[in-house]
C-alpha cells in the first residue's frame, strides 16, 4: 500500500468532487449521473493502493446485506428466459452494488464534506424548482396542461421524492443554525420545494412528505422541552388528519352534488328547435352533471367546426377525441350541449379544449384541487364501467391486480430477473385486460415487483437487505437518514423506485451516504454541542453567565447545566462544574470515565481541573477563551498565574506548617477503608 499524505488528500478530494457531481446530476441527466458514478468508481480503484478499505468494510459488515439486494438480481437469472432484459436490468441497478461498497469502504466525509454535498443537492433542487415554475409559465416550451410535463428532465414522481428530501434537509439546517439569515434562506428553500410539488400535482410526493413529517414529529416528540410547543404539535397531529378528511369530503361533495342547472324534464328542445339526446345509462359526471344528457350532437359539431381549426371528429393535441372533450367541458360548465353553448365559449376555452382540457376547473386551476378532482373522476368512471386506459390512478389499480395474479401463480420461485415485463404482457392477454396496449405496464409497486421476480424467499431477503442495515447502524436516530429512509420506503408502495437508473442511483446514493459515507459520530457530537450552546443562550435572560454544558454517555445526554454564579452566589458554579455535579449524582459515582463533556466555551482553569478530576474521556468546546474575553469573561490571567512561581502570583501566597500537615497524609496512607479517586 502506498503511503503518501498528499495522495490521500488528493483522493479524498476526488471522492468529494465525484459525490458532488453525482448529487448534482441525479435530478437532471442520465448521462451525467452515469459519468459521475464512473468517476467515483475509478477514484475508488486508485484508492485500493492507498486506503485500507478492508478495515472500513470490517467496521460496516451490514453493507453486504444491502448489496444482497443487487445479488438477488444476479442469482435469479437462473430462473430467467429473457436474458437481454435481465442484463439491461442489472445495468440499470448497478448503483445498488457500486455505491454501498464505495461509501462503506472509503474514508467517511467530515462535517465540511457533508455540508458541501448537502448544499449542492439543495442547490440542484432549487434549480429544479425554478425550472418547474418556468415550465408552468410556458417560458421553457409548451408543457401543455399536463402537470407532469413541468418536470423537464426526469420523471415527475422521482423528482418529487428528491424535493421531499430537500425539504427535510432544509428543516435540519434550520434547526442546526442559529443565524437568522440562514434560517430564512433554508425556510424559503423548503417552501420552494413544497410549492414545486404542488405545481407538479404529485399527490404521491405530498402524501409521503406529510406522512414522514408526522412520523418524525412523533419520534422526536419526547425531545421537545417546551410544553407549549408540545401542545401545539399534538394539536397539529390531531387537526391535520381532520383537515385532510374535510378537504377530501369537500372535493367529493363538489364532484357529486353541485347546484343542478338542468330542469327535471327531458322533453325540452334547443333554441334552434332540435331535440336533446339523453343517454340515461351513462353514469359519467363532470362537476356533478351527467355528461351525456341534454346533448344536441349535430348542433355542437357544426358550431365547433365554425369556431376551431381542429375538426370535431379529430383528436386533440394530447391524442383524445375532440367531440368527447367538448361535451365534457360544456357539462362541467353546467351548460346544455348545443350550438348556443359552443358559441358562448371564449377563445381561451376553445384553445384549452383543443389541448385536451375536459373541465372548466382545469382551465385556470392547475393545482391540487384539479388533480384530486381528476382522481375522483377516474375512480367514479372505473367503477361505472369506464376504460382505465390513460387514467393514472385507475391504471395503477389494474397494474396492482395484474401483479398480484402473477405473484400468486409464481409464489415460491418468482418469474426471474428478466421475465417480469414479459409476465405482465402475458397476464394482460390472459385476463383480456381493458387496458389499451400502450398503457400495459408493470405494477407501480416495488415490493410487488420484487415478489413477482424472486418469489417469497427472495422477497424476504430483499426486506432483510433493506431494513437490517438500518437496525444494526441505528439509522433511525439520525434525522437525515430517517427522513430519507421513510421517503424511500413509502415511495416503493406506489412506485417502482429501483427500476430506473435515476431511481436506483437516488436511493442507493443517499442510503449509502447517510448510513456509511458521513461520519455520524461527528453529527451526534454537533447535536450535543448545539444543546450546550442553546443552554448558554437560554441562560442569558436570567442574568447568569452565557455558558452551558452537557455530559454524554453512550451517545445519550445524562446531565445538562448552565452557569449559576449570580443566581447561587457561588463563584464556583460554572456550567462545567454544575454539570459534573449533576452527572455524578445521576450516575451515583465520582468517576465519570466513559463520559464526554460538551461545553459552549473553552473551560477556565478551575473547570478544566474539575474535568480532569472527574476523569472524563473527552472534552469538546465551541467558543475559545479569546472570544470569552471579548465578552468580558477573561481568565487568561489565571492561566498566566499558574505558570508563575508562587511568590510571583498576584494573590500573596506562602507555605506554612508543612511538618504538621504531613501527619494527615500519613494517616490516609495507613487507613484501610480508603476509597481512592
Amino acid at each position: 500500500m502506498i503511503q503518501s499524505k498528499a495522495l490521500e488528500r488528493s483522493l479524498k478530494l476526488m471522492f468529494l468532487i465525484a459525490t458532488v457531481l453525482l448529487v448534482a446530476s441525479v435530478p437532471f441527466s442520465y448521462f451525467a449521473t452515469s459519468n459521475a458514478i464512473m468517476l467515483l468508481s475509478l477514484t475508488w480503484l486508485i484508492g485500493l493502493f492507498v486506503f485500507p478499505y478492508k478495515n472500513r468494510l470490517k467496521a460496516n459488515p451490514e453493507v453486504w446485506l444491502f448489496v444482497m439486494i443487487y445479488l438477488l438480481h444476479i442469482i435469479w437469472i437462473w430462473n430467467t428466459s429473457n436474458y437481454d432484459y435481465a442484463l439491461e436490468d442489472l445495468r440499470k441497478k448497478l448503483p445498488l452494488l457500486v455505491l454501498p461498497v464505495i461509501y462503506a469502504s472509503i474514508p467517511s466525509f467530515n462535517r465540511t464534506g457533508r455540508d458541501i454535498i448537502l448544499h449542492i443537492f439543495l442547490l440542484a433542487m432549487i434549480v429544479s424548482g425554478i425550472f418547474i415554475f418556468l415550465s408552468r409559465a410556458g417560458i421553457m416550451g409548451d408543457a401543455g396542461s399536463n402537470a407532469r410535463n413541468f418536470s423537464p428532465f426526469i420523471n415527475h414522481i422521482r423528482l418529487s421524492l428528491m424535493l421531499s428530501l430537500g425539504i427535510f434537509i432544509a428543516v435540519w439546517y434550520i434547526r442546526k443554525t442559529s443565524r437568522l439569515n440562514q434560517k430564512l434562506i433554508y425556510s424559503l428553500s423548503a417552501i420552494l420545494f413544497l410549492a414545486s410539488m404542488v405545481v407538479l400535482q404529485v399527490l404521491t410526493g405530498l402524501i409521503i412528505t406529510s406522512l414522514v413529517a408526522i412520523i418524525l414529529l412523533i419520534l422526536h416528540f419526547s425531545r421537545f422541552k417546551n410544553n407549549l410547543l408540545k401542545r401545539s404539535i399534538l394539536t397539529g397531529l390531531i387537526a391535520l388528519p381532520l383537515a385532510l378528511g374535510l378537504y377530501l369530503y369537500s372535493q367529493i361533495h363538489a364532484f357529486y352534488i353541485p347546484e343542478d342547472p338542468y330542469p327535471k324534464t327531458f322533453d325540452i328542445k334547443t333554441n334552434q328547435g332540435n331535440p336533446y339526446k339523453h343517454n340515461l345509462h351513462s353514469e359519467q359526471l363532470e362537476n356533478g352533471n351527467y355528461v351525456y344528457r341534454f346533448v344536441s350532437f349535430n348542433e355542437i359539431e357544426n358550431a365547433w367546426n365554425e369556431r376551431s381549426q381542429i375538426n370535431y371528429d379529430s383528436q386533440s393535441k394530447n391524442g383524445y377525441e375532440i367531440k368527447h372533450i367538448l361535451i365534457r367541458f360544456l357539462t362541467s360548465k353546467g351548460e346544455f350541449k348545443d350550438a348556443e353553448a359552443v358559441q358562448k365559449l371564449s377563445k381561451q376555452e376553445i384553445r384549452a379544449i383543443e389541448s385536451g382540457c375536459t373541465n372548466v376547473r382545469f382551465l385556470d386551476k392547475k393545482g391540487l384541487n384539479s388533480r384530486l378532482y381528476a382522481l375522483i373522476w377516474q375512480i367514479h368512471m372505473y367503477y361505472h364501467g369506464g376504460n382505465p386506459s390513460g387514467k393514472s390512478l385507475i391504471q395503477r389499480i389494474v397494474y396492482l391486480e395484474t401483479g398480484w395474479h402473477i405473484a400468486r401463480d409464481n409464489l415460491l420461485t418468482g418469474v426471474g430477473t428478466g421475465d417480469v415485463n414479459d409476465s405482465f404482457m402475458h397476464q394482460y392477454r390472459e385476463d383480456n385486460s381493458p387496458l389499451q396496449p400502450q398503457y400495459r405496464r408493470r405494477t407501480h409497486n416495488q415490493y410487488v415487483t420484487i415478489l413477482i421476480a424472486f418469489g417469497v424467499f427472495g422477497f424476504f431477503l430483499f426486506l432483510l437487505g433493506w431494513f437490517m442495515p438500518v437496525i444494526k447502524k441505528h439509522g433511525m436516530k439520525n434525522f437525515l437518514f430517517a427522513s430519507f429512509f421513510l421517503i424511500a420506503t413509502f415511495s416503493m408502495l406506489n412506485e417502482d423506485s429501483l427500476e430506473t437508473l435515476t431511481g436506483a442511483t437516488f436511493i442507493s446514493l443517499f442510503y449509502s451516504l447517510f448510513l456509511w459515507g458521513i461520519n455520524h459520530k461527528t453529527m451526534f457530537q454537533e447535536k450535543h454541542m448545539q444543546k450546550a450552546i442553546q443552554l448558554a443562550k437560554d441562560n442569558i435572560p436570567s442574568g447568569n453567565g452565557p455558558f452551558g454544558a452537557v455530559i454524554v454517555k453512550d451517545g445519550k445526554i445524562i446531565a445538562e447545566a448552565s452557569n449559576s454564579v449570580t443566581r447561587n452566589n457561588d463563584p464556583t458554579a460554572h456550567a462545567e462544574v454544575n454539570v459534573i455535579r449533576k452527572a455524578s449524582e445521576n450516575l451515583k459515582t465520582f468517576d465519570l470515565s466513559g463520559c464526554e463533556i460538551y461545553s459552549s466555551c473553552e473551560p477556565c482553569p478551575m473547570c478544566l481541573g474539575a474535568i480532569y478530576w472527574a476523569r472524563l474521556d473527552k472534552l469538546y468546546f465551541a467558543s475559545d477563551r479569546k472570544e470569552a474575553a471579548e465578552a468580558g469573561f477573561s481568565d487568561e490571567f489565571i492561566y498566566d498565574e499558574l505558570g508563575k512561581n508562587i511568590r510571583e502570583r498576584s494573590i500573596p501566597t506562602r507555605q506554612m506548617m508543612q511538618d504538621n500537615a504531613k501527619s494527615v497524609f500519613t494517616s490516609w496512607k495507613d487507613f484501610e477503608n480508603k476509597i481512592m479517586y
